[in-house]
């Protein structure tokens, strides 16, 4: 009897030893326009992380239209607030997590909507924002007076 169970706790944590590493769960963090006095939260943007492959999605409420995105994902806190610069955009991105407990992720993005009115030719006058991801967990990028931000992503 003892050396069945010797055999089963050997096989055991064998098992343990191979199993395939647990996944994250998602994360969705509020897309935030005018850092500054009057935020504005018009979406959301949600990140999912499964088998070496992040997954980021931006949905913006109407009349909110996206023009452009950037995102950041590192296993060091962006060092700049420089969103041009980040080396993702939205969708399917790889990154190699082996041996990290979390991410560091920023997400940038501009938005437009049309204000209602028209140009001296006729065509629509369209307001333009930047909106930043925030979790309520968020820390700010760089200093100065910029509201840039990125959150920890943490891996399971």
């Amino acid at each position: 009897m003892k050396k069945v169970l010797a055999i089963l706790l050997v096989v055991v944590v064998m098992a343990l030893g191979f199993a395939a590493p647990a996944l994250a769960a998602d994360l969705t963090a509020n897309l935030i326009t005018d850092g500054g006095d009057n935020p504005t939260d018009i979406g959301n943007l949600t990140v999912t992380y499964a088998s070496g492959n992040f997954t980021v999605e931006y949905s913006i409420e109407s009349p909110w239209q996206i023009v452009e995105t950037h995102v950041y994902i590192g296993s060091q806190p962006p060092a700049k607030s420089s969103p041009g610069r980040f080396p993702y955009v939205a969708g399917d991105i790889k990154f190699d997590v082996t041996g990290l407990t979390k991410v560091y992720i920023a997400a940038h993005a501009e938005v437009m909507r049309d204000t209602g009115t028209k140009d001296i030719l006729g065509n629509p006058i369209y307001e333009y924002e930047t909106v930043w991801a925030q979790t309520g967990a968020d820390v700010r990028i760089g200093k100065g007076a910029n509201w840039a931000t990125y959150f920890e992503f943490p891996l399971l």
